[in-house]
């Protein structure tokens, strides 16, 4: 940085900075200039500095103070909003479907493809002012077995699911064949505001044993697809539900994972 030391006035008064009006500064905001009257992009009084235009640039600054704003929900086209107190059919009969569906679709058991330790998974529209306390899984149940529920965060690469955060399990016996089962994770689940998420199901036994619910996927909202082949229009099948392979467990992170996928919409809940 160059020094003004022994440097005469008039030859680099230029340099200088001033208040534009060449008086003082007071609680009127005024522009601040070169020395030669160079207009800048800031004005100030003696309790404010204003950027006027411009860009102000703190790139490699440390910015303190400023008071912190929250953070914002990733949109969904439906987040489980209503919760209003509802009683026509009991409190208990009520719950709110983990993913969109559309008109008045019948749920079908057992779900299409569900192989043994084979997860079935869809997205889950949910926001973060909502906190789930029971999940509900429509199931028919031939033998005892062991139903795993998950919650994935959306992996930000693949826009697919990623890391575990949330699981539960459940055993089941033939007396829950046909029947909504429960599954009360230890904690409560809240998500966080600014990710999205992916939720799923297995069984060990697959349909053989314990078969999970579905609507077929004209009842399901969705955007990816495959035209199944791309020498002319016909028939579009929606991908509405991801199926992966696991051990038999669930697996703490499906980032690198792949997937096979249906058109029909695994259908979960929750309350």
């Amino acid at each position: 940085m160059a020094s003004l030391q022994n440097a005469q006035i008039d030859q680099t008064y230029s340099a200088l900075l001033k208040v534009g009006d060449n008086g003082e500064v007071n609680a009127t905001p005024k522009a601040i200039t070169g020395g030669d009257g160079a207009a800048t992009n800031i004005e100030m009084s003696n309790t404010a500095t204003n950027f006027v235009s411009g860009t102000v640039d703190f790139t490699g600054s440390t910015v303190s103070g400023l008071p912190g704003g929250a953070t914002a929900d990733v949109p969904n086209i439906a987040n489980g909003g209503q919760s209003v107190p509802l009683s026509s059919y009991g409190s208990a009969t009520y719950w709110h479907a983990a993913s969109m569906v559309y008109g008045r679709p019948n749920i079908s058991l057992p779900a299409v493809d569900q192989g043994t330790n084979e997860m079935l998974l869809t997205v889950f529209n949910i926001d973060s002012t909502k906190t789930v306390t029971d999940f509900g899984i429509p199931m028919q149940v031939l033998s005892n077995d062991t139903l795993h529920v998950g919650i994935y965060e959306t992996d930000t690469t693949t826009g697919g699911p990623g890391l575990l955060v949330k699981s539960v399990t459940q055993a089941v016996t033939t007396a829950d064949n046909n029947t909504w089962v429960v599954a009360t994770p230890a904690t409560t689940f809240t998500p966080d505001a600014d990710k999205s998420y992916y939720i799923g199901c297995m069984t060990p036994g697959g349909a053989a044993a314990g078969g999970l619910g579905y609507v077929g996927g004209e009842g399901a909202g969705w955007q990816r697809f495959t035209n199944t082949n791309n020498a002319s229009v016909g028939t579009l099948l929606a991908v509405n539900t991801l199926y992966t392979s696991t051990s038999g467990t669930l697996p703490s992170d499906l980032s690198s994972a792949s997937f096979g996928h249906r058109d029909e919409l695994a259908f979960f809940a929750w309350k």
